[in-house]
């Protein structure tokens, strides 16, 4: 005997999946129909590129990296190669990129920050909080005024740049004034010395770094009513429980 509630239930099966098919088949219509109409008529083109963030870099630099895309649609724009292509420049940290309204790109940027200039073998790089090294020149020189670290050449010399990264970041984050006062670090495998504005010397034992930044800090805060570092010629931490100092002669 045929089974009618089968043959009933395997169509019932079946146009539920003529109908899926339909439906499909109507929204790819309307989609690509939508793309050919924007296309032929300019409604999806980007018209204007918005760069926020660059506030070394230049703007133009930026849209220009993108500009392989004028006259596109914003469909037809790669965002991850865009992002990937922006953060290759030396300045950028990250990138990220949004459509707005359909015809804007919004390029938001962060730049990377440097906080010294590392001097070794001839070879000149600025170095971010994140020790990434990042390429100089003379616009990069004249915009920013970080403090010069000296490493001299020795078979530590790897050794040294770890101190000197080490010593820059934790001066920055816990000894601001300080940071803010140094003109120069001077780097060797037996001392380090830094130099502020004022000239003032201070030696430091590269074993014991950190440490005798903290000793700089309280040293500082003990003297703060009636003097300053640069009263000094020379600020001796080499010793382990005193501070030597040379006061300068004003007369």
């Amino acid at each position: 005997m045929i089974d009618m509630k089968k043959i009933e239930n395997s169509f019932k099966i079946f146009k539920s999946i003529l109908v899926k098919i339909g439906f499909f088949i109507i929204i790819l219509f309307l989609v690509v129909s939508i793309y050919d109409y924007s296309k032929d008529n300019n409604l999806f083109i980007v018209q204007d590129i918005i760069i926020e963030g660059a506030n070394y870099l230049n703007a133009d630099d930026i849209k220009n990296l993108v500009s392989k895309y004028d006259g596109k649609s914003i469909f037809q724009y790669d965002i991850r190669s865009i992002k990937k292509t922006i953060e290759k420049k030396s300045f950028v940290k990250t990138a990220k990129i949004k459509i707005k309204d359909f015809r804007k790109l919004h390029v938001e940027i962060v730049e990377r920050d440097p906080i010294a200039l590392i001097i070794y073998d001839n070879k000149q790089n600025f170095i971010d909080i994140e020790n990434t090294h990042i390429p100089i020149n003379t616009k990069s020189l004249n915009n920013f005024p970080v403090p010069i670290i000296n490493i001299q050449k020795s078979d530590f010399a790897h050794n040294q740049k770890n101190t000197a990264t080490s010593l820059i970041n934790y001066i920055l984050t816990n000894y601001r004034e300080m940071y803010d006062n140094i003109s120069e670090i001077s780097i060797s495998p037996s001392l380090i010395t830094i130099i502020t504005d004022q000239k003032t010397k201070i030696f430091i034992d590269p074993n014991v770094a950190l440490s005798s930044i903290d000793k700089l800090r309280e040293f500082e805060n003990s003297i703060k009513k009636f003097k300053n570092i640069d009263d000094h010629q020379y600020i001796n931490l080499l010793y382990e429980k005193q501070v030597v100092v040379k006061e300068r002669n004003y007369f």
